[in-house]
């Protein structure tokens, strides 16, 4: 598997602060998943940071990729139509 990682710190954060992560999945491919993270404040809904995620799957041996298995891609289907915190 391939994965490509982006973070961004937007905001400092305070100890003991309530956090929310929120995760989506934007883009859902034969053999790719797309996810956006993000932590915000719980009580004022500022963003604190922000995440892009891209994982391919893709055989090292024969150089070409590999479809997702179909449980992972119906955990992230349920994921691909709305956001979970």
């Amino acid at each position: 598997m391939n994965v490509r990682l982006e973070i961004a710190f937007h905001k400092e954060t305070t100890v003991g602060a309530l956090l929310t992560i929120t995760t989506r999945v934007p883009k859902l491919g034969c053999n790719t998943l797309a996810c956006h993270h993000e932590v915000s404040d719980s009580l004022t809904a500022a963003v604190h940071a922000s995440a892009q995620m891209v994982a391919a799957r893709f055989d090292l041996n024969e150089r070409q990729p590999v479809p997702l298995e179909e449980a992972a891609r119906e955990r992230a289907a349920l994921l691909e139509a709305s956001s979970i915190s």
